[in-house]
């Protein structure tokens, strides 16, 4: 979709104009080295400027194509604010020393990452029993965005407050929930949603508005009802990652606000589930044409193809889609779609994950 037309801005149309006003007012004919001709290129030059300046300050009060900050003033119309950054969360081991007696390790308590040095802080108190050697515990990073993301296991066991009886610390689960603040566009599309939240979350659209709300990292939201009265959210994060338990709780809380579900509603919030597929392709080239440099072009527009199905629930990997992005590169004369073997159907509670993308060279044919 473009942006309408609010001003012409078309510099030779401006000058067309300026001209012919001015042959008009004096009876003379302007030729294109004249002293005139060169101050009305000037005075358009100017006009374009200040045109295409009216034209961006009348989009900018559309929300399809408003950006920061005129599309926050858009929000607050509708009662839709910008996300704030927000925290990653992990699950933590903590190991102690036997013969302690019923010990406290209090909130805020700090751990650094091995390598980056980003910092997780105790999210509770956490109480140990004399029997207990070992605790599992949720911790959250100290600062926001997505740098405190994607530490795996065993990453993170540096201590910087340390407490009695405890002698190491390991990370458990990968990290994840921080995310930065949120983007122009997932702004747009949750102020587009707004209105249908004004009520509670009945219909699709307001569950779908509450469920991004709850966390900027995510990007879409499928919803389900597969018997009357229950609403199945399936919230997709971005690059295509699953949600957390974290952030399925964040979603959770957001839905299930009394003021946001119908009595009648129960609300389950679950992650999606994953749709894995390969793609395998076998090429045939125009005679003459560089292979290495055919199967580069071919191979990124298929991984561009497969990225784009993991960025939302629910959308289908479909053969012919797969066939037509290979043929949009020059000099490809055919292609045979090994794998995926027929399309493949995706549900709203789905994502389709491609996990390889494979392109061979099988032939040359005369166009």
């Amino acid at each position: 979709m473009e942006a309408p037309e609010f001003i012409n801005i078309d510099p030779e149309t401006i000058i067309g104009d300026i001209k012919s006003d001015y042959e008009q007012m004096t009876g003379r004919t302007l030729y294109p080295g004249q002293i005139e001709q060169l101050l009305i290129n000037s005075f358009a030059y100017r006009e374009v400027l200040i045109r295409t300046q009216i034209q961006n300050a009348a989009t900018q009060n559309l929300v399809a194509f408003s950006s920061a900050p005129f599309l926050d003033f858009l929000g607050d119309l509708v009662g839709v604010k910008r996300l704030a950054p927000s925290k990653s969360f992990v699950q933590v081991k903590m190991k102690f020393t036997t013969g302690h007696g019923l010990i406290t390790i209090p909130k805020g308590i700090r751990i650094q990452s091995n390598e980056s040095g980003v910092v997780f802080s105790l999210i509770d108190d956490v109480v140990i029993q004399a029997n207990e050697d070992e605790k599992t515990v949720s911790f959250v990073s100290v600062n926001t965005g997505v740098q405190s993301n994607g530490f795996n296991p065993g990453e993170i066991s540096i201590i910087l407050d340390p407490q009695a009886y405890l002698y190491s610390v390991v990370n458990t689960s990968v990290s994840d929930g921080g995310s930065d603040e949120e983007s122009d566009q997932a702004l747009r599309e949750r102020i587009i949603l707004a209105p249908q939240s004004f009520s509670n979350a009945g219909s699709r659209g307001a569950y779908d508005f509450f469920a991004r709300s709850a966390n900027a990292g995510i990007i879409d939201v499928g919803i389900t009802s597969p018997v009357p009265g229950q609403v199945n959210i399936y919230p997709l994060m971005k690059d295509g990652e699953l949600p957390s338990q974290g952030i399925l709780d964040e979603v959770k809380m957001a839905c299930n606000d009394e003021k946001v579900r119908p009595l009648t509603d129960t609300v389950i919030v679950q992650s999606p589930s994953v749709k894995g597929y390969e793609i395998d392709a076998d090429l045939t080239l125009i005679t003459g044409a560089l292979s290495s440099e055919v199967m580069t072009l071919v191979n990124d527009k298929l991984i561009n193809y497969a990225n784009s199905r993991k960025m939302k629930t629910g959308l289908d990997v479909v053969i012919e889609k797969i066939i037509g992005e290979a043929m949009k590169v020059d000099s490809v004369y055919d292609v045979k779609v090994n794998l995926p073997l027929t399309s493949i159907l995706v549900g709203e509670d789905e994502v389709a994950i491609c996990s390889a993308v494979n392109v061979k060279i099988t032939g040359y044919s005369d166009e």
